[in-house]
Parts: structure tokens; C-alpha cells; sequence
């Protein structure tokens, strides 16, 4: 039983480690014609990932593969 544990355990964090896709989606209410900036935090200060420009409706998806 517990090498069945372990073997599911470790299968997992394979396949969890190995999808790196991400998806960040959302609506901000009035926020036509705004942008979205995605940064990544490093220690000596930001970095910028992507942007985006909201949709009429103020939705706004990011995708990374």
C-alpha cells in the first residue's frame, strides 16, 4: 500500500511539474479601452511579461504556454 502512495505521489508532481500553462482571465466593470500589464516580481525589481487591451465588455485573458 504504501509503495502504491508513494509511486501516486511522485507520478504527480511529474505531471504537475512538467504544465506549464497558464491562464489568467477576467472582467473589470468600466475598464474599456484600459490595459492590463503583467509583471514578474525578481528581486532587484519588475519585469514585464505581456499585456493586454480590455474588450468593450472590460474582459481580458492571458495565455502562456
Amino acid at each position: 500500500m504504501k509503495r502504491i502512495l508513494i509511486s501516486f505521489i511522485a507520478i504527480t508532481l511529474l505531471w504537475s511539474c512538467g504544465n506549464e500553462n497558464v491562464c489568467i482571465e477576467g472582467k473589470i466593470r468600466n475598464g474599456k479601452d484600459l490595459s492590463i500589464y503583467l509583471n514578474k516580481l525578481n528581486i532587484d525589481g519588475s519585469e514585464l511579461i505581456d499585456s493586454v487591451k480590455l474588450t468593450e465588455k472590460g474582459n481580458f485573458k492571458f495565455k502562456s504556454h
